[in-house]
């Protein structure tokens, strides 16, 4: 036989596979003895110069028939599995494979579509192959021999598991790095270095220029050039550092304090725990609760960010109805706008006048609970809302009881108090010294910030601290000059100068180029505006700020086309309103607008009355928009106005709802009403500006379905339903 180099095994020539002559260097042999016969041999891919082993394992054979000539031409489906017994067991691994036959003879790669098992291969004593073809039963396995590969690899194994002790010498090792013992202690008669870093080190001697670790063993005792602390420190206190001499520095611990340890280690001179009190701007202090409109009478009060809130929170809440059995209170918190706490409801008996209470003690709570705000930051907005159910007896009650103005009683007054654990202010419980000198700004200065100080004096000026007063006479009480008085009833801080009293700026600077707090504009920050977006669409020139910072100035600006700045309209909006004015280029000037103006009927007249032909734009809370126009002046005449050229419209359904009865009602001009039309109204705005309703069909008919007056289908084109809507905006123009 020609011997192969050792370099290159190539699978022996099909000649030579025969039964009677086999070679005993080629293994495994498969010898079908049914109805086909494969003889085949397993040898290894060629392998590259670094002998690296490969992947697969080719597999030759021999197909032929039952009469002993080679098998048809063809694919054959086979599979090939390796056991490590010769009958029986389970397959260490297998794979399906398709072989392709060529004059008897056919060659495959083991692994090539299922990937050779190696670790459960290598640990099996014997393997055995055994095939089978399509779906005839396998045929008889025979063992597998090692090849020059398996033989390095099996060496190599011996060699990865070596363990010996003493049989490589110290002469042998040569370290050029770092040794890294991946967290093993080294352990050493003597160990010498440069620098020594270990998690464990246990020798004898250790001798290095420096020494880190992770611990030490043992007590140290024997360590040269440190000097080690003594003593302990008292209960309560700990470890600051270590003093000249060697003893402990310690210190009292912050643990050791309670939630507020500033008195503690103040001498009770300076606190972070208050009782604070939140009253509502002067503006919702006295509001009119509407009389059953369906409106409420609502109140805010704004928490800055003052700490966290201790024991809950107490809201006291006082108002005046002429029935408290028809009146329910709402409080909603800054986390809740919808559902919030139920204070009373009913607040009172029949005929019950005159309600104040202090929630949750000594009155509880309906629904809803307030201690859950301990330990929680109470910022944000509170809304106080009180609504009316019941309709008033004017000659039941004539001091409560408001028809013109449909309202019933006021909510007084209500505030809203916590004690606070504060991480923004530090109160003052002595005197508050500024230099040596003092200085009377420095000091006003603070106040301005702080407005609740409790005692601050100027050194060479006497007398000047801050004193909380209610209202204006107990300010008057106060005769001290230079003395500073915060009121709690409007939350500005006053100075009495001799007989005078001035009042302390605590506003942001207006002309510093700065916007802050209420400031609209300032100098020249002016918000990014132009005189496009703060006059109105079409406008150009050159915008300014007011000299107060309260607005702009829009002198050097030119006149916008028409509708400028309206709240309502949108360019779309403006051309439908026009259209049905019958000039595109119309122009308006806003005389009222609600939301700037106020909610009340009366403020809308003052503003609006003998000013010429006008056109009320509503915006409501389900998102329609709709209004009407007034060729006539409005002048609180108290009755109807007649003409034939008024008209009523929707924006958002784009219909127009022009005169076509009843001349004489066709605008209905109260003192006490919104802009009303028509005699039944055709629509009505009450006397709140937020409520009213649509009912086109007296004066102004339906225009889709014709003859669909006062009906539903002509009340929702108008304003998308009779009166289940409320007024969010409203704007009145007058014609230029």
């Amino acid at each position: 036989m020609k011997r192969r180099p050792p370099a290159r095994f190539a699978p022996a020539p099909l000649s030579l596979l025969d039964l009677s002559s086999r070679q005993r260097w080629m293994s495994p042999q498969v010898a079908v003895c049914a109805a086909l016969l494969a003889v085949a041999a397993a040898v290894l891919a060629p392998p590259n110069a670094a002998l690296a082993a490969p992947s697969t394992l080719q597999f030759e054979g021999a197909l032929r028939s039952v009469g002993g000539g080679p098998a048809t031409d063809g694919p054959y489906d086979l599979t090939i599995a390796v056991y490590a017994e010769a009958q029986g067991g389970v397959a260490l691994w297998s794979e399906k494979t398709k072989a392709t036959v060529a004059g008897g003879t056919f060659a495959v790669a083991l692994g090539a579509t299922q990937a050779l098992n190696v670790a459960a291969l290598a640990k099996a004593p014997a393997l055995f192959i055994g095939v089978s073809v399509a779906s005839d039963p396998e045929l008889p396995r025979l063992p597998i021999h090692a090849s020059l590969f398996s033989l390095h690899a099996a060496s190599a194994d011996v060699a990865a598991g070596l363990q010996c002790t003493g049989c490589v010498s110290l002469s042998a090792l040569q370290i050029d790095g770092d040794l890294d013992l991946k967290g093993n202690a080294l352990k050493a008669g003597a160990i010498a270095a440069t620098t020594i870093s270990a998690d464990k080190a246990t020798a004898k001697e250790l001798t290095a220029q420096s020494i880190t670790a992770a611990q030490y063993l043992g007590d140290g005792s024997k360590l040269t050039g440190i000097a080690l602390p003594s003593g302990n420190c008292p209960s309560g206190q700990v470890v600051v550092g270590v003093a000249a001499d060697g003893k402990l520095s310690c210190a009292s611990s912050a643990a050791s304090l309670p939630t507020d340890g500033l008195d503690e280690i103040s001498n009770n001179l300076l606190t972070t725990q208050f009782q604070e009190t939140f009253l509502p701007p002067a503006k919702d202090i006295g509001v009119a609760i509407p009389d059953n409109t369906g409106a409420e009478a609502v109140s805010t009060i704004t928490v800055g960010e003052v700490g966290t809130a201790e024991g809950g929170l107490e809201v006291t809440v006082e108002v005046a109805n002429s029935d408290l059995s028809s009146v329910a209170i709402t409080l909603l918190p800054p986390d809740d706008k919808k559902v919030g706490y139920t204070l009373c409801d009913p607040c009172g008996k029949s005929q019950e006048k005159s309600y104040k209470a202090t929630f949750p003690k000594p009155t509880a709570l309906q629904v809803g609970d307030l201690t859950k705000w301990t330990g929680k930051s109470p910022k944000g907005l509170w809304t106080l809302r009180v609504k009316d159910t019941g309709f008033c007896i004017p000659q039941l009650d004539k001091i409560h009881c408001n028809v013109a103005n449909s309202t019933d009683g006021k909510l007084v007054t209500w505030s809203l108090g916590f004690a606070v654990q504060s991480t923004k202010l530090v109160g003052v419980q002595g005197t508050l010294s500024f230099g040596t000198g003092g200085s009377a700004h420095a000091a006003v200065a603070a106040l301005g910030q702080a407005l609740l100080g409790q005692a601050v004096l100027v050194k060479g000026i006497p007398g000047l601290w801050t004193l909380l007063a209610p209202d204006w006479t107990t300010q008057q009480s106060v005769e001290t000059p230079g003395q500073i008085v915060y009121r709690t009833d409007v939350a500005k801080a006053y100075i009495r100068l001799g007989k005078e009293w001035r009042e302390l700026q605590t506003t942001p600077m207006c002309g510093d180029s700065v916007r802050a707090g209420s400031e609209v504009c300032d100098l020249q920050d002016l918000a990014g505006k132009d005189c496009a977006s703060a006059y109105g669409p079409g406008s150009n020139g050159v915008l300014a700020c007011k000299t107060d910072c309260s607005g702009f100035d829009i002198s050097k600006c030119s006149e916008p086309p028409t509708f400028a700045g309206t709240k309502i309209l949108d360019a779309a909006g403006i051309a439908k309103v026009n259209g049905w004015y019958g000039d595109a280029n119309a122009q308006w000037s806003l005389c009222y607008r609600r939301s700037e103006h106020g909610a009340q009927a009366s403020t809308f007249h003052n503003l609006c009355n003998n000013k010429g032909p006008s056109i009320s734009l509503i915006k409501t809370n389900t998102n329609q928009i709709f209004g009407g126009y007034n060729p006539l002046s409005w002048k609180s005449s108290g009755s109807y106005a007649n003409t034939t050229q008024s008209f009523l419209f929707s924006v958002t359904n784009n219909a127009k709802f022009p005169y076509c009865n009843n001349a004489a009602n066709s605008v209905y001009d109260a003192p006490n009403y919104g802009p009303t039309w028509g005699g039944n109204h055709d629509l009505y705005v009450e006397g709140n500006m937020t409520t009213g309703y649509a009912n086109p069909g007296y004066s102004h008919c339906c225009p889709n379905p014709p003859g669909c007056n006062s009906c539903t289908a002509c009340q929702n084109l108008m304003a998308g339903s009779y009166n289940s809507w409320q007024i969010v905006e409203l704007e009145v123009w007058v014609k230029k």
